[in-house]
């Protein structure tokens, strides 16, 4: 992952808590209540020049539920988890777990920003990939 990659997913997803009408140490608290014990220095390192985000995809995706919630100010988008996790270098293996966080008519229109082909939704919801290029 790149320097700006990984500076530009820090400053997106601290805009996300900010947003969302959260600080940093209730984040990092709802963090904990899933299992994962992130210290603020923790977060702010993962910003920083020569550091990244840990690829640990059940962490980053634990924080993008959190920012989810429909309780809080603004809730993170569809469209905005793509954002973060093509920054942080998700997986496309990942890829079905995010779809679970979200509404199918959500998460399908915004998928199509990021993906060089379309999906067809078919019975029992199983995607379908169709080529939209060469």
């Amino acid at each position: 992952m790149s320097y700006r990659a990984n500076r530009e997913a820090y400053i997106f997803l601290t805009k996300l808590i900010q947003r969302a009408g959260l600080r940093r140490s209730d984040f990092l608290q709802r963090l904990a209540d899933y299992g994962y014990i992130i210290s603020d220095d923790d977060l702010t390192n993962w910003g920083r020049s020569g550091r990244q985000f840990p690829r640990n995809w059940t962490l980053l995706r634990a924080m993008i539920a959190i920012l989810r919630d429909p309780e809080l100010a603004q809730p993170c988008t569809a469209s905005e988890a793509l954002h973060f996790f093509s920054l942080v270098e998700m997986p496309f293996s990942e890829l079905h777990n995010i779809a679970t966080l979200f509404p199918r008519q959500e998460f399908i229109p915004a998928i199509g920003h990021y993906l060089p082909f379309k999906f067809i939704l078919i019975e029992d919801d199983y995607p379908v990939v169709e080529q939209s290029g060469p």
